[in-house]
């Protein structure tokens, strides 16, 4: 079972309303720009190198951005673990 499959409804509307705040282009996705906001909006410290490792952590398949789908599992993740 998956982590994100351990999620509430209301969890998972809750996540999706992140993840649209930070599409700020509306295209389906969190580009790597989009992710350095979300990146400063956690308060996290992080320089441009860290900040693209960190995308590549979240970007399961390895495109150079972030879709619905990796996004809430990546969550769901640090959320229960």
């Amino acid at each position: 079972m998956s982590a994100a499959s351990r999620l509430s409804r209301d969890e998972i509307a809750e996540v999706r309303e992140i993840f649209d705040h930070f599409d700020t282009n509306r295209n389906g996705l969190i580009e790597a720009s989009e992710f350095k906001k979300l990146v400063h909006t956690l308060d996290a410290e992080m320089d441009p190198d860290a900040i693209l490792v960190g995308l590549s952590v979240v970007d399961a398949d390895g495109n150079g951005t972030v879709e619905w789908e990796e996004f809430l599992g990546w969550w769901a993740e640090t959320r229960t673990t």
